[in-house]
């Protein structure tokens, strides 16, 4: 219909066809229409108005705000719905600025304002992370006497981008006089975090979730997810899918397959995703993923692509390469098309699994089965080139621009086969890119020069710290157990019992109090077990102090020596005996969430590990079966549990070691294995050296043993 059959038509014709390019979503035939018929001066009211708004997309919001403002001149009062339309328009299009200027004219202008103009604005702010302003247009709300429905709640919690946001919205609720709702409840389990613990507490819920709020974020959201039924809520799938993911954050593979059998008891109607999200929780255990795929298959749910990655991330990690190409290979049955993401999984598993020549084929073959590889899948060629000590092939494999990984897995590799030219040349390229090489890759690559590493590390450390930091006062931090500091570095004793992350915790928080930065790194790690010299950069990851100490851990030139007392049975050397250890080591995860240990064992596709000893005493033991040796062992290297699995690899396991197979004995109260010294240069080049006495407790287990006959 022509503008000038429109101005000869009903006012109705005219606004029935702005409503169909509204409908449309035909912008730009809608505004060129208004414009004709304002040029015939047919007569047009804020209904017209309002269609030709609603029309605009997300791209075209400042059409609509222009349209807003001309409604003023040509003296057309803006109504709620035409208001509100503009509103919705600044949403989509990720303007929260503009959606509360819009608000705030309307309340200038007296237009009534309704909970729907406040639910747009609001979710505005919350997408465009402006959580701040979001609130002051609930102090608003109410002060606009406008009462925020349940909509107006959920939409808020959805949209929220941290827990603590999300909780304010649901305390919001009961305030108003509304009952959570399901989907609100859904959006708030969903919104769990395990990286903080949350110290805040629900009024409207049972005592018995205010009892774990202290316990972390992933301990909330299972509380409020078992509370539901007190809220008159039944869990739905999306219930029991948030919950599980909130298991999968710390691990609890256990408690997820429980609430997957609870969901099902419960006749609840399962999906794929429910079953996503359970794996995600078993990751650390391979054969539970498989067998929960099975079970998938066998409620005739239809795997996806995000079941398959998930599956075959966890066959990755476990290195069962053969699983995993099968697993691949089953894909194009199940009507889903391979990504970068599964492909990279199965290019890790191989990986792992020491198949370089397999990963070299598959990353060629990608392109034919249209998946161009990503920075995943080629670094995990890389490494797997680089595993085997194929380096000229990981070097083919670098692209241009350089990726960091890559060419950091490609420097290590060069090193590796003591290729120190071709490593410096990859560090230098990345330099000239502006991807200065880390502390950790140098560290490589002077760990294989055979001559120039003294002026190339002086070199280094001058351009990191060209102004050594002060070592902090050691009465600064008193209570610490802090054995001594130097320029920007500082060595803690570490007790056993207490992980090294949460000493380092203690370390930062004691800095702040006193005024410090509390930006620390921890340079190496204590097994949870094992007491101790814990060295501690003074400084922030990234930092050139930082960086500087861990050059020295990556080129192998900080001494760490370990007191250690072990099961020999009947094979006893004599004092100052001496021996090394050289044999790969692989490390994987076992138990459940908090519960959960690494063990390492001997393999032939492990990362190199070789570690010193040396013989200081042996004694015969009674109530067991052969002698003990308290020997003084110094790693080179420094994988997982190192010496530990080096000495039980050999028929020497350490005494107190379940893990093992060390002697468990009443005389023995721990792990006997101690960090007695450590030795590096600290931020200006000094000599840095820290010892640790031996503790009362294994003091005690030797004098009970020399009281025995030596042998």
């Amino acid at each position: 219909m022509r503008p000038g059959a429109l101005a000869s038509g009903t006012s109705g014709d005219t606004l029935a066809v702005l409503k169909g390019l509204a409908k449309a979503r035909q912008g730009q035939k809608a505004r060129r229409l208004l414009e004709q018929l304002q040029a015939e001066n047919c007569q047009l009211g804020v209904q017209h108005h309002s269609a030709v708004i609603k029309a605009c997309s997300a791209r075209e919001w400042h059409e609509a705000l222009a349209l807003l403002s001309s409604m003023t001149v040509l003296e057309v009062s803006a109504d709620t719905i035409c208001c509100n339309t503009v509103i919705g328009a600044c949403q989509r299009a990720s303007r929260w600025q503009a959606a509360v200027g819009v608000l705030k004219q309307m309340c200038q202008a007296e237009v009534r304002q309704n909970v729907i103009s406040y639910t747009w604005a609001t979710n505005a702010c919350l997408e465009g992370a402006a959580f701040a302003a979001g609130v002051s247009l609930v102090h608003d709300m109410r002060a606009a006497a406008v009462l925020p429905d349940a909509i107006f709640c959920s939409a808020a919690i959805r949209n929220c981008g941290q827990w603590t946001e999300a909780l304010h919205f649901w305390r919001l609720m009961p305030e108003v006089n509304l009952e959570p709702n399901l989907v609100a409840c859904n959006r708030a389990l969903d919104h769990q975090d395990p990286t903080e613990p949350l110290d805040l507490g629900f009024e409207f819920l049972t005592a018995g979730l205010l009892d774990v709020c202290g316990s972390g974020r992933w301990a909330l959201s299972l509380a409020l997810f078992h509370a539901m039924p007190e809220m008159a809520l039944t869990p739905d799938v999306i219930s029991y899918s948030s919950a599980m993911k909130a298991c999968a954050t710390m691990g609890l593979w256990q408690h997820s397959i429980g609430l997957l059998a609870e969901a099902q008891a419960a006749k609840v109607t399962l999906d794929t995703a429910c079953f996503s999200c359970a794996m995600t929780a078993c990751k650390s255990h391979w054969m539970k993923v498989l067998e929960l795929f099975q079970r998938m298959k066998h409620l005739k749910l239809t795997p996806d692509v995000y079941s398959f990655s998930t599956a075959l991330s966890a066959l990755a990690v476990a290195g069962q390469w053969q699983l995993a190409v099968g697993l691949v290979e089953g894909m194009p049955q199940a009507e889903v098309r391979p990504n970068a993401v599964t492909s990279g999984a199965v290019l890790s598993a191989l990986a792992a699994g020491a198949q370089w020549q397999r990963t070299l084929q598959m990353l060629q073959t990608m392109p034919e089965a249209a998946v161009m590889p990503d920075t995943i899948c080629i670094s995990s060629a890389v490494n797997a080139c680089a595993n085997a000590l194929q380096w000229q092939h990981a070097l083919r494999l670098l692209k241009k621009p350089p990726d960091f990984y890559s060419y950091s897995a490609s420097i290590n590799a060069c090193a590796r086969c003591q290729r120190w030219s071709h490593a410096l040349a990859l560090a230098s390229f990345l330099s000239e890119q502006r991807q200065p090489p880390n502390g950790i890759m140098w560290g490589a690559i002077v760990g294989v020069m055979p001559r120039g590493q003294a002026e190339l590390t002086t070199h280094l450390r001058r351009s990191w710290v060209p102004q050594p930091p002060p070592a902090v006062p050691l009465e600064d931090l008193q209570g610490l157990h802090c054995l001594t500091s130097a320029s920007g570095i500082l060595a803690v004793e570490k007790a056993a019992g207490k992980t090294s992350e949460a000493l380092l915790a203690q370390v930062a928080r004691k800095l702040q109090e006193r005024g410090y930065d509390g930006s620390i790194r921890r340079l190496s790690r204590l097994d949870a077990q094992t007491s101790g010299v814990l060295p501690i950069a003074m400084a922030p990851e990234g930092s050139g102090v930082t960086s500087w100490l861990q050059l020295q851990y990556a080129a192998r030139r900080v001494t760490k020596r370990y007191w250690a007392l072990v099961a020999a049975g009947a094979e006893v050397l004599g004092v100052g005996a001496e021996g090394l250890i050289a044999a790969p080591l692989t490390s994987m995860p076992t138990g459940n969430g908090a519960s959960s240990v690494m063990h390492t064992q001997w393999s032939r596709n492990g990362k190199e590990a070789s570690t010193e000893y040396r013989v200081l005493d042996s004694w015969s033991t009674s109530g067991t079966s052969g002698s003990a040796m308290l020997l003084d062992c110094a790693p080179r290297t420094g994988r997982t549990h190192q010496i530990r699995a080096h000495l039980a690899g050999i028929g020497w396991p350490i005494v107190g070691d379940c893990i093992y197979g060390g002697w468990k004995v009443s005389w023995c109260p721990r792990l006997f294995l101690h960090c007695h010294r450590s030795s590096l240069l600290d931020a200006s080049g000094r000599r840095f050296e820290a010892r640790a006495p031996m503790p009362p407790e294994l003091q005690q287990v030797l004098q009970r043993l020399r009281r025995s006959e030596p042998r």
